[in-house]
């Protein structure tokens, strides 16, 4: 097989999603209703904006570290306070409505965002 046949093939798995070239997250956080990487200073929800973090009532916030050091999920407003070891993950049950509340990572000045839940 030439060296053009092969990488339309590639091509064609990568983009089908046969063959996966993104990072492999784990279970729990691709199953997540929502799902937040923590990283070195931003948590990020797939499709928003940098920190700012969107749920349903009800919904399972899944944060998961990306980054090489721990960091913490703090939301005061939902009483949530937990440390995320890198390549770990923090479930958060969405179960008040918020506006713009504060998630933080306390061990990390200036490393925060908003979650909305309506």
């Amino acid at each position: 097989m030439n060296k053009l046949v092969l990488g339309l093939v590639l091509l064609v798995l990568i983009t089908s999603g046969c063959l996966d070239s993104d990072t492999d997250y784990p279970e729990e956080f691709e199953q997540a209703d929502v799902g937040v990487l923590v990283g070195e200073m931003h948590f990020q929800q797939e499709g928003m904006e940098a920190d700012e973090i969107e749920a349903a009532l009800g919904d399972e916030i899944v944060f998961y570290n990306e980054g090489s050091v721990e960091h913490t999920v703090t939301i005061p407003e939902l009483d949530v306070d937990e440390i995320i070891e890198p390549e770990e993950t923090v479930k958060v049950e969405a179960s008040e409505e918020l506006d713009d509340a504060l998630v933080d990572c306390t061990l990390h000045g200036g490393h925060d965002a908003e979650l909305t839940v309506e």
